[in-house]
């Protein structure tokens, strides 16, 4: 359970001044750390609790408190397991005496392998999206649909980073979308080609010239368009090509647009030649991925089915990052 921190965060531990040091260290470097915070304030009610007097982190102190929890999901074990990781890393840093837990232990293993849409599925989900048919409660769905689905693969965009836009968010002049406070607290700006910024200047006329919506994807009752909405119509096109969904999680999911942008993208940096090395760092970025470790992770997921692609990642990753030092999803 996350501790929402509105005001700067107390702790009662004797390791206080290590958390409070640690936070303005974090945010030094731009990164508003509020899920960090949160995460520290549990541990530090642990430690409070367990009457720990000194401000060593053991391997005792370390295992008690990432120990598997009956009935608790895995991934919150992780939480606790990565937060204490980075911790660890901190305090080394700084030249502390300290335990340092095997970052295989905080690693969820995944078998999940993402649903990558052909160069030819994607043009069917375009053109039946072009002619989705009006819905009576929501009048502008039909014309949101294919440009938000466009957006989804075209600059690989997140869901909640896309159904978050405002419209001042969008610079139909520059072509350039600003992402703010995305995952991991991070802000970024995603340049747009020349094609999808033509689309997104002829949807605000149809949508925003005469309106005063809040949100570049404007929903009916509320101030945004429902994520679970979109899904729907997600789903809806992937039945009309054919394509079965398995159920919950399974996929294909909406998130596979995000999958299929980078895979893509990377297919056509191989085909064109590129040097992998130099051009990896700018695709994360772009996906606005922590590191390149963090992206490279997302794209061996794929590597079975685009077999040309694998070797040029597996080098990029393995030479620039060969550990991933900070627990990252896509």
């Amino acid at each position: 359970m996350w501790v929402r921190l509105d005001r700067p965060a107390v702790f009662q531990s004797v390791f206080a001044e290590d958390f409070h040091n640690y936070i303005a260290y974090k945010r030094a470097q731009g990164i508003k750390f509020e899920a960090g915070a949160s995460a520290l304030t549990l541990f530090d009610r642990f430690l409070f609790e367990s009457d720990v007097k000194e401000p060593i982190l053991t391997k005792e102190i370390a295992e008690s408190y990432t120990l598997l929890i009956p009935s608790e999901k895995i991934t919150t074990q992780q939480t606790r397991l990565c937060c204490v990781r980075q911790l660890a890393l901190y305090l080394q840093k700084i030249g502390k005496t300290t335990y340092m837990p095997s970052p295989q232990k905080y690693l969820v293993p995944n078998d999940f392998v993402p649903y990558i849409f052909t160069h030819r599925q994607m043009e069917r989900l375009f053109c039946n999206a072009d002619i989705f048919p009006v819905c009576a409660y929501n009048p502008n769905k039909h014309i949101i649909v294919p440009v938000l689905l466009r957006m989804l693969y075209g600059c690989g965009l997140r869901i909640s980073e896309a159904m978050n836009l405002c419209v001042e968010d969008v610079d139909l002049e520059n072509g350039v979308l600003r992402i703010l406070d995305a995952k991991f607290e991070k802000d970024r700006l995603v340049p747009v080609t020349p094609s999808q910024l033509e689309i997104y200047r002829n949807y605000y006329n149809q949508i925003h010239a005469n309106n005063n919506h809040k949100y570049f994807f404007p929903g009916c009752f509320k101030e945004k368009m429902d994520k679970q909405t979109f899904y729907w119509a997600f789903r809806e096109l992937l039945g009309q090509i054919g394509i079965k969904h398995m159920g919950k999680g399974r996929g294909p999911r909406v998130h596979d647009l995000r999958h299929t942008f980078a895979v893509h993208s990377l297919e056509s940096l191989v085909q064109q030649g590129l040097d992998i090395y130099t051009t990896f760092p700018i695709l994360a970025t772009y996906l606005g991925h922590k590191n390149i470790s963090a992206t490279g992770k997302y794209l061996r997921l794929t590597t079975e089915l685009f077999p040309q692609i694998t070797k040029a990642v597996e080098n990029a990753c393995n030479i620039i990052f060969p550990e991933v030092l900070e627990d990252e999803a896509c």
